[in-house]
Order: structure tokens, then sequence, then C-alpha cells
């Protein structure tokens, strides 16, 4: 270690300062540094010339003189544009005096009363059309509503029958539908009478609705009164 030590320390002092290193790039600094203050003196003075020497040749008559050519031109244009304006209107005034003097109201008279006597026939027509089409929808309704008045029960009704519904509004076609006692609503032609079932088959039914009929037609015979003249069978 001692001897890489001794190499390194004989190495070092044989290496530059930095001070040598700096030495050279600070004077060639301090060099140009010096140089450049009387390099941007000598470009001044020489822009300073040439700037002086051009103002010489400058003339606010040169700049100016652009300008009011530019405003001559303008000037000219405009005018022009006033005589072409005024030409083009007076052109177009003499030929609408022109074109004026060839109307007439009374050619327009023609076609609009022939147009309004064509407008007046088409909403006859269309009139006359709609009261017909209204007739025939009127017939047509009829004989529907004599077909719906033909097909409907009310005719059936109309006839003498009557129709039979249940509590739950269900039409009764058989007497055999009624097992038990129930609450009917019989419709006729002129209206509606609730009923009530009691209940019994329909031979029961039409038993008792025989002898309610006999029961009722000796009630209206009068008896026989014995007066000697001949015995009684009964």
């Amino acid at each position: 270690m001692e001897g890489l030590r001794a190499e390194f320390r004989g190495a070092e002092r044989g290496l530059p300062r930095p001070q040598t290193l700096l030495a050279i790039p600070r004077q060639r600094i301090d060099t140009a540094g010096a140089r450049l203050g009387q390099s941007l003196r000598h470009f001044s003075e020489r822009s300073r010339g040439r700037f002086e020497r051009c103002a010489v040749r400058l003339n606010p008559r040169l700049a100016l003189a652009p300008l009011v050519r530019a405003a001559e031109r303008l000037g000219r244009a405009g005018d022009g544009s006033a005589r072409a304006f005024r030409l083009n209107a007076a052109k177009k005034r003499d030929r609408l005096s022109d074109r004026a003097g060839r109307l007439n109201p009374g050619l327009l008279a023609g076609p609009a009363a022939r147009q309004g006597e064509r407008l007046h026939s088409l909403w006859s027509r269309a009139e006359q059309g709609i009261r017909n089409k209204l007739k025939r929808k009127a017939l047509e309704a009829g004989s529907l509503s004599q077909l719906l008045r033909t097909l409907s029960h009310k005719s059936v009704l109309d006839r003498g029958f009557a129709l039979v519904r249940g509590e739950d509004g269900h039409v009764v076609r058989r007497a055999a539908a009624l097992t038990a006692a129930a609450r009917l609503d019989i419709e006729f032609a002129d209206g509606h009478v609730p009923a009530q079932y009691s209940g019994g088959t329909a031979g029961d039914s039409a038993r008792a609705s025989e002898r309610q009929s006999f029961a009722s037609h000796r009630r209206s015979v009068p008896p026989n009164k014995d007066d000697g003249s001949q015995g009684s069978l009964l």
C-alpha cells in the first residue's frame, strides 16, 4: 500500500496545477473582452455613418408621392363608378317605363274572371258530390242499422220471447242448468223483471204448474146446488 501511495503522489506531482490550466483561457477571455468594446464602438460608428448618408437622401415628399397618386386613382375610379351607376339606373328606368306602358290591368281581368268561374263550378260540383256521398252513407247506415236490429236479440223479444239471465249475468238457456235456488233476471221487450228460482227439477216444476192451473180452474167453476130434481154424482 505504501508503494501505491508513493506512486500516486509521484503522479500527482507530475500533473499541472489548475491555475496553470486556466491561465491560458483566462488570458484569451481578457483579450477578447478588451477587443469587444473597441469592436462595438467601431460598429456603432459605421452604422451611424450609413444612417446619416441614408437620411440625407430621404425626403417626406418621396413617401407622399405614392399616396397622392393612389388618391388620384381612387378619385377617378369613384367618379367613373358614379357615372356608371347613373347610366345604369337611367337605362333600367327607361326599360321599366317602356314595360309599364305596355302593362294593362284589363289583361289580367279576363283570366281572373275565367279562373273565378272555374273555381265556382268546381266548388258547386264538390258540394253536390259531398251531399250525394252523405246520402249514400246515410242509406248504408240505415241498412246496417236495420240489419243490426234484425240480428239483435231485441227483435226476438219483440215477438213475445224473454231472455233469462242468472246472478252472474250469463244467459240461462236450459231449465236443467238451474240446479239450486237462484235469483234470475228476466228481460222482456220493454224492460227487466227480477225473479226467484226456489230449486227443484224441471219435472217438479211442471207438475207444480199443472196443480196450480187445476186449482185455479176449480176455483173459477161455481159449485152446483142440489135442487132435488137430480142427484149429484159427487
